[in-house]
This record gives structure tokens, sequence and C-alpha cells, in this order.
């Protein structure tokens, strides 16, 4: 997850290397000399083909990045009357996801 402007911030899936449709990167060569702007304006985000490990495990980031906030459901229902109770689930769910990271 990386900081957003204020209280948002933006989550990347994690996939396997084998699942990843195209070919990861590295932080340095995303941001190497000329290529930093690009990277910015990548419309799958700016760390969307990363390559990240967690202990020996070989990760790549997939974007786009969904943006959350908290006290915010992160996906709207089909069914508004319906789905009240658990908007209001999911976004205390998503809340305390936060809080333990």
């Amino acid at each position: 997850m990386t900081s957003g402007r204020g209280d948002r911030i933006q989550a990347y899936r994690l996939v396997h290397p084998d699942a990843f449709p195209r070919t990861p990167t590295t932080y340095a060569k995303k941001t190497h000399a000329g290529c930093g702007e690009a990277a910015r304006h990548d419309p799958n985000g700016f760390y969307d083909g990363m390559t990240v490990t967690r202990g020996k495990q070989a990760f790549i980031l997939c974007g786009p990045p969904v943006k959350l906030r908290p006290g915010k459901s992160a996906q709207t229902s089909m069914f508004d009357d319906a789905s009240s109770e658990a908007g209001s689930a999911q976004a205390a769910l998503i809340e305390s996801r936060q809080l333990v990271r």
C-alpha cells in the first residue's frame, strides 16, 4: 500500500510472477534517467510491474491501484437498500485492516 493525498491510501494486488501478463521491472529501472516522468503517468499506477519480495518469495505489484479511504465502502452494491448493513460491515473490515498494517 502506498499513501495518497490526505487520508487516502492506494493498494496494489500482489501476483505470482508466472501470473503477471507483462514484463516485470524494478524500482531502479522504472525511475532510471528519463523514465521517472513516464512512470508517474502510467495508467496502471507508478508501482505496476515492480518486483517485491516477502521473505524469500517474489511477487509483482499489479495495478491499477485501488484507492481506499477510512470509513468508506470500497465497492458499491447493485442493491442499495439491501446492502446498507453489508456496506457498513465491509467499511469496518477495511478500516480494521488499515489499522493493523
